[in-house]
């Protein structure tokens, strides 16, 4: 008996894309796959449980063919439950792609240890659909890759995006010295930074945390000013040499009448002003997002760690949340609210007074479902998906040949190498030639011991990998 075991996410549409350089394929093409693969899976597995199923196969059944019996075929669902660390992980992901509405794209580049981990999260998926999916499956970033877990990840996230918050803070206050000389220093009226500032003062950002800490630093620059802060963005003449923290040039001193056509009526001051804002205020909210984003996955790591340890305070009344189930998180803005006074289930807005954010119902995560602390454990977990297929193939019988049907490139190479370090061997169909994958085929068919990966001796693989997305996982 062969045993199929298909390691697979439900995903259509958009996933199809990142199997073809070719024009998006119409839903016909789409209908006509999936009923060419049914019919292979109808063959394959041979399950024919009615009388008139049995009396077709035989009708269609060529003079010379061998009478084949039905192959016992029984479906068995695996639900596997996340960890909550793993949740954990997966959460953080999903919010920062929804802060960014779910596009698989930054319009600016920077260097940060966050965008770069976004990244990694993004790297070889079709879109960011597949790279949750992905996410579910395996907990994998950079800095946790080798004998990680799944709570050291969720520790070396945390670490990560507060230095995130400090480097856009620094930004920030960088931006903000530099518009404040140029105010300071224009000679005619240019309310920009006057009106962002007022902005700002009257909780533009919708929230009052964020709201603080950007008022905080906009009192701090005002005092500290000094006229020669300019030395820092500018150099004086043609000749100097002053560079920026990536090593560029710096941009000579704004000095005389704008030469811009959309800028002549303004000095280079003022339109230096104007664009300086503008930056400034993009810095700002990025600088909110961020707070909002590590102030989410901080109570959430809170809820898991200790939520009952009375340590959970609700963002609006500051009462104390006895357990996570009667404490609601809302992933848009990252408060914590109690059930008990606070949180109205059919409310879309914050109840936190000064938060405008609003949450539809999907964005509301009953404390309850996020699990409880899994920190203790020390073991080396591929994730808790990918663990289970391994145990699933240990507990078959020895001897069986077992198919391992995966869909995406990523979750190839992951359940390879979580098979090596079970010392389970297997034949691979997912990578070489034709020629090589036949060969593959038939050394597994016909028992033929292949070296293994691990130490190079020769073993009988009993479990053959194919991409579900690969012509030669159909047979053919």
């Amino acid at each position: 008996m062969k045993f199929l075991v298909e390691l697979s996410l439900i995903y259509n549409e958009g996933s199809e894309l990142f199997l073809t350089y070719q024009k998006p394929p119409s839903n016909a093409w789409k209908r006509a796959r999936r009923a060419y693969a049914q019919r292979f899976l109808d063959q394959f597995v041979r399950k024919v449980s009615t009388l008139a199923g049995q009396l077709r196969r035989r009708a269609n059944k060529s003079k010379d063919e061998a009478e084949l019996g039905d192959i016992e075929f029984e479906e068995i669902l695996r639900l596997v439950n996340l960890t909550a660390s793993e949740k954990a992980i997966f959460l953080e992901l999903m919010q920062r792609l929804a802060a960014a509405n779910f596009e698989n794209r930054r319009t600016r580049r920077t260097d940060s240890n966050m965008d770069n981990l976004i990244d990694e999260a993004l790297a070889g998926c079709a879109d960011v659909i597949q790279a949750l999916l992905l996410r579910a499956s395996y907990f994998e970033i950079s800095g946790n890759k080798k004998n990680g877990t799944a709570p050291s990840a969720c520790q070396l996230i945390v670490e990560q995006r507060q230095k995130e918050y400090v480097r856009l803070r620094d930004e920030l206050i960088e931006e903000l010295q530099k518009a404040e000389w140029l105010n300071m220093q224009k000679t005619q009226q240019c309310d920009q930074l006057d009106n962002w500032k007022k902005r700002v003062a009257s909780n533009h950002y919708g929230d009052e945390e964020s709201t603080s800490e950007v008022v905080r630093l906009i009192s701090r620059v005002e005092e500290e000013y000094h006229e020669d802060d300019w030395v820092s963005f500018y150099r004086e003449k043609e000749t100097d040499t002053n560079k920026d923290g990536n090593g560029m040039l710096l941009p000579l001193r704004p000095e005389g009448w704008s030469e811009s056509t959309s800028t002549k009526h303004l000095t280079k001051k003022a339109a230096a002003l104007r664009v300086a804002t503008t930056e400034l205020s993009r810095k700002a909210d990025g600088f909110v997002n961020h707070i909002r984003s590590l102030r989410f996955f901080q109570a959430l790591r809170a809820i898991q760690l200790h939520g009952t340890d009375g340590m959970l305070v609700c963002s609006k009344c500051s009462s104390s949340i006895a357990r996570p189930d009667k404490a609601t998180l809302l992933t848009k803005c990252g408060h914590l609210v109690c059930n008990t006074t606070c949180h109205q289930a059919n409310n879309e807005s914050c109840p936190v007074p000064t938060c405008h954010a609003l949450s539809r119902s999907y964005q509301k995560i009953p404390g309850q479902e996020l699990g409880h602390d899994d920190s203790h454990s020390g073991k080396v977990s591929n994730g808790s998906k990918i663990d289970e297929i391994v145990e699933l193939i240990k507990d078959l019988p020895e001897g069986e040949k077992i198919l391992l049907f995966i869909q995406f490139d990523n979750l190839h190479e992951k359940v390879k190498d979580a098979l090596e370090r079970a010392d389970i061997h297997y034949a691979d169909l997912n990578s070489g030639s034709g020629a090589a994958k036949a060969t593959t085929l038939t050394k597994f068919q016909d028992d033929k011991a292949t070296k293994t990966k691990t130490d190079g001796s020769l073993r009988k693989a009993n479990v053959l990998i194919l991409n579900i997305g690969d012509a030669s996982a159909s047979g053919r």
